[in-house]
């Protein structure tokens, strides 16, 4: 008794290029989604700014014309007489960059909203545990049309304080904006 070898077909099985084209739009409408994700994202997320000459001074969205007088490190700040003059300290590894400006406001209704910027797109807001400074850090309440000053204080790593970049206004919302970095003049 022999045993049955089937035998092989005479022709192959013909080549179905479908599977593969159907693989191969998958990929690439993927890789378009994540390009496009890519790009949309670097051109709205990415804080873009540009640093403005010392002491050359901007403008806020509303008008305003601010310029910085002075950037100044220290890991301490005081209080006012006012508040019991009692020194305001950094968190560990941390330290204050106090700056001072000058605001002439154009309209009632600003709110002048000022942030720092630093290096590798980072951005520092006010620091909520500094109060009662000498100067008024919000110019919500500053006379229109006449300069006054005010003091903001940031609290920022340690490592950061030679790659700051300036302060900027932070009322322009569109992501087209590249914000002016003002610095103090030298």
């Amino acid at each position: 008794m022999s045993t049955r070898v089937p035998a092989r077909p005479l022709h192959r099985r013909r080549f179905d290029p479908r599977p593969w084209l159907a693989l191969w739009c998958v990929l690439m409408l993927s890789a378009t989604y994540v390009g496009g994700w890519a790009y949309w994202s670097y051109t709205h997320l990415n804080l873009r700014v540009v640093q403005r000459p010392p002491g050359e001074p901007g403008l806020t969205s509303k008008g305003s014309s601010f310029r910085v007088l002075s950037m100044v490190q220290s890991p301490v700040l005081a209080r006012s007489a006012d508040y019991g003059g009692e020194p305001i300290t950094a968190d560990e590894g941390m330290t204050f960059v106090a700056v001072t400006f000058e605001v002439t406001r154009a309209v009632d209704d600003e709110l002048c909203l000022f942030n720092l910027a630093g290096a590798d797109g980072r951005s520092y807001e006010n620091s909520s545990k500094v109060y009662g400074r000498e100067l008024r850090a919000y110019c919500s309440d500053f006379p229109v049309g006449e300069p006054t000053r005010g003091e903001l204080a940031f609290e920022i790593p340690r490592s950061q304080v030679g790659r700051l970049i300036g302060i900027y206004d932070t009322s322009q919302r569109d992501w087209r904006t590249r914000h002016n970095a003002l610095t103090p003049p030298r």
